[in-house]
């Protein structure tokens, strides 16, 4: 690939992408206004398709979730 194609497929992912991580934002406030299992369904969904976008799978979320969530816990067990 030349770098200009690269640089065009740039450009074309940022196109993609930036939009989806502003509708993040407001699926965010979506939710944080509504609290409803509907609105945290989209939301997820959205967040899962952006990671898809940036190139994780499903199963690396719920593994980088997981280990982060083990690490909370320690901190909580210790006082932090």
């Amino acid at each position: 690939m030349r770098i200009w194609e690269s640089a065009a497929m740039s450009r074309r992912k940022r196109r993609i992408i930036v939009p989806s991580v502003l509708n993040l934002y407001h699926l965010i406030d979506t939710f944080k206004a509504s609290r409803t299992l509907e609105d945290f369904n989209v939301l997820l969904g959205a967040y899962i398709s952006l990671a898809e976008m940036l190139g994780f799978s499903e199963e690396q979320i719920e593994r980088a979730y997981v280990e982060k969530n083990e690490v909370n816990y320690e901190r909580q067990r210790q006082g932090y």
